[in-house]
């Protein structure tokens, strides 16, 4: 490949296209080199490793697609997950353009096919982006430009932190193509003096702007940072050149006031389409509705590890993990995030930054991003050092303080280091030494291949199937010879916290389209059915006998009554989601016995599920259900009958629904009664129901009988809420007997609670 050199006659349109075709052939080529498995079974397979992101991202797919083109309703909202409750998905990682994309490429491909299309794309539209961009800055004359920029392009999209996002499936990650885009139109636009130069350039910094908007919020942030230093080079070096004369100072000053108008312009073009969702975005990052990120500590595990930062990743099959040389050395492991620099880009760079002038903004930009990426304090192999990084400030910031994994910000270093290692390998192969161009293109040939492979993760060949469990036919909304409405909930035991065994169920949930009680979004909620509401079904959450408690024992009939109530048409049991070692499973079988009866046969059953189907059944009297705050059941006499709960130390009240079924008479005349113990003292109770106050009772030490008359109930839930006095404390029962057993921190128990 030859440098550009004046033309005698204009070149010919193919004569500029050649360049493009020829680096977009190449990036596609390392593409297929690299997942040539995934390639050749495209509508069928997927990567194993990181199943997590792989499935929530499956589910994002179906979901937006029925969403839109079945139901006609906003993805950005859904019930079908943490049912009955829902959740919006503005803080999901929905990543809006791609599912948008995926809609008509599954209409074709499937939804694997589409799924595995969209990733395999990024790598050579991201290396061609930055292809672009190196190309632009290298300038029309650059003796071998095209050189310079195609090691761009490697850098930025095939280096080792867009290859763990493809690993990870991380698809909003994974879409880093339109970074170098933008920031293209961004410097353009910069130079722009004619109208119509800056209309254009304008338009297409803010479409790509919206385009990575579109695709990850973190992103945005990026760019946004990007083209703030960006903004303050700019101006601060006009200013520093012009310091000595007033009138070099006043066009400084106008220059840097008309790049504020066009970047300001380019900003708010760019977030308009997309403000409705932005504001609802905003919106629920105060919501209170999730658990609040820890950034507020010194020792962030997805923070960039100064010694990974030197070593190879740890994918790399020659020189990574795979043979345990690394840790023979007393590295316990390599990086698997892609917060690695690798030497050819790092040299090169270094080597650019000394023989080229006017690259400082490049080198810094750099410098900054790679500071960053060091999360909020230092971390040496792994051990976290006791020197604070820039991040911990930056993290304090409002926008900011959503992020959760600093290393990610080495990809902007990443795209740094290929624009300075763009100017390296220009004026490397200027040099005298290499005095033909054929020592010119092996030596050229040989850096990028030198590149590519201390970068790449070896050939992607574990991958799977992605098949439809058998039971998803069975339960499915579509299946009529089940006679179990289309609309009928699936709900899953064991109930779990919202994790990653909830994606493996979001995949089921594309093939068998009933809503679940279960989910996992990206950030995570406050769990809407242990801990924001009193759900009805608690019994099945907190996995608990339906007999022998402080409540009145539930008839089969009671319970299929609950169940019908929240629309629950069918109840999995997933044995392998048990832990081993834990009781738990005994406990769902036996609930799920007391509530079909022991003798009935499932209605589905595999090696991976058994599934009940819930038979219609009303509630014919309200029913007591403990929710939230109480400690486990124990016996205080087994002959008697009488069992006792504390209330949990850790929740500051104990709460009670009581389900009356649609339809059910209201009887004017319910009493409450609850037997109240405190073991040490007296002690003060406030009762609630439905939000109105009971009573505020003292609570004997001892068995305190309390009874509160006509209740107002209501069709549906009421909760009940017996709030204890934070001014009475605690008391350990181990220092009323003088013994060493008992270190609970107890308050006050309930015997009894029921309707009368």
């Amino acid at each position: 490949m030859q440098s550009n050199s004046l033309e005698a006659k204009p070149r010919t349109r193919w004569e500029n296209l050649k360049p493009h075709l020829f680096a977009l052939s190449l990036y596609t080529l390392l593409t297929l080199i690299v997942a040539w498995p995934l390639v050749i079974n495209l509508t069928s397979d997927m990567l194993r490793l990181y199943p997590l992101d792989r499935e929530q991202n499956l589910w994002n797919f179906w979901w937006v697609k029925r969403s839109l083109l079945d139901t006609h309703t906003n993805p950005f909202q859904t019930t079908f997950l943490f049912y009955p409750y829902g959740t919006p998905l503005y803080l999901h990682t929905l990543s809006i353009f791609n599912t948008l994309l995926g809609i008509p490429l599954q209409l074709i491909l499937g939804r694997v096919g589409a799924f595995n299309l969209i990733c395999l794309l990024t790598f050579p539209a991201g290396g061609y982006g930055a292809y672009l961009l190196a190309r632009y800055m290298l300038g029309e004359d650059a003796p071998y430009r095209e050189w310079g920029a195609l090691l761009a392009g490697l850098v930025f999209s095939f280096g080792p932190y867009h290859y763990a996002q493809l690993i990870k499936y991380q698809l909003n990650l994974l879409s880093l193509q339109w970074i170098p885009f933008f920031i293209l139109f961004m410097l353009k636009l910069d130079k722009a003096t004619s109208r119509r130069e800056i209309i254009k350039n304008g338009l297409l910094t803010a479409l790509f702007f919206l385009l990575v908007l579109a695709v990850d919020y973190y992103y945005t942030l990026y760019i946004v940072i990007f083209a703030g230093l960006y903004w303050l080079w700019r101006g601060s070096t006009s200013l520093w050149e012009g310091r000595k004369l007033a009138e070099t100072r006043r066009i400084a000053v106008k220059g840097w006031g008309i790049l504020t108008a066009k970047l300001a312009g380019a900003f708010i073009s760019g977030t308009l389409p997309f403000s409705p969702i932005l504001f609802m975005t905003i919106r629920e990052v105060g919501s209170g509705r999730y658990v609040p990120l820890a950034n507020d500590t010194a020792e962030q595990v997805h923070s960039a590890d100064l010694l990974q930062l030197f070593l190879p990743p740890d994918t790399q099959p020659w020189w990574g993990e795979n043979f345990g040389f690394w840790n023979s050395l007393g590295i316990p492991q390599l990086n698997d995030g892609g917060a690695v620099l690798g030497y050819v880009a790092l040299l090169l760079s270094l080597y650019g930054l000394l023989r080229v002038r006017g690259l400082w903004f490049w080198g810094l930009s750099a410098l900054f991003w790679l500071l960053i990426s060091l999360g909020p304090g230092l971390r040496f192999n792994n051990n976290n050092i006791d020197i604070l990084m820039p991040y911990r400030l930056f993290s304090k910031l409002p926008i900011a303080s959503i992020g959760r994994s600093p290393d990610h910000f080495i990809l902007m270093a990443q795209l740094c280091f290929g624009i300075l290692g763009a100017f390296g390998l220009s004026k490397l192969l200027q040099t005298k030494n290499l005095k033909t161009q054929g020592l010119k293109f092996a030596a050229g040939g040989l850096i990028m291949t030198l590149f590519f492979l201390e970068s790449w993760p070896g050939i992607l060949n574990q991958t799977e199937k992605i098949n439809q469990p058998p039971f998803t036919v069975a339960i499915a909304a579509d299946n009529n010879t089940a006679n179990v409405p289309a609309d009928k909930a699936l709900l899953e035991l064991p109930v779990t916290r919202h994790g990653g065994l909830d994606t493996e169920r979001m995949l089921y949930q594309t093939y068998h389209q009933r809503p679940i009680n279960g989910g996992y979004t990206s950030r995570k909620l406050l769990d809407p059915h242990r801990y924001v509401n009193d759900y009805l079904l608690y019994d099945f959450i907190d996995l608990r006998s339906t007999v022998a408690d402080i409540v009145p024992d539930k008839t089969p009939q009671d319970m299929l009554g609950l169940l019908t109530f929240a629309n629950i048409g069918y109840v999995s049991l997933y044995p392998a989601d048990f832990a081993t070692s834990d009781s738990s499973l005994k406990r769902a079988q036996s609930l799920l016995n007391q509530t079909f009866g022991d003798s009935a046969s499932p209605f589905y059953r595999d090696n991976l599920t058994t599934i009940y189907r819930v038979t219609p059944t009303p509630l014919n009297r309200p029913i007591v259900v403990l929710t939230q705050g109480w400690a486990e059941v124990e016996a205080v006499d087994k002959n008697k009958g009488v069992y006792q709960r504390w209330l949990d130390a850790e929740v500051e009240d104990a709460r009670v629904n009581i389900v009356v079924g649609a339809g059910l008479p209201l009887d004017k005349n319910y009493g409450l009664e609850i037997q109240m113990v405190s073991a040490d003292k007296p002690r003060r109770l406030q009762v609630f129901l439905n939000g109105q106050q009971l009573g505020d009772v003292k609570v004997n030490q001892g068995v305190t009988p309390l009874r509160f008359e006509n209740l107002k109930l209501r069709q549906g839930d009421n909760i009940l809420i017996l709030k204890p006095d934070p001014a009475d404390g605690y008391f350990v029962p181990a220092s009323l007997t003088g013994g060493k057993g008992d270190r609970r921190q107890l308050r006050l128990g309930a015997i009894s609670i029921k309707l009368v």
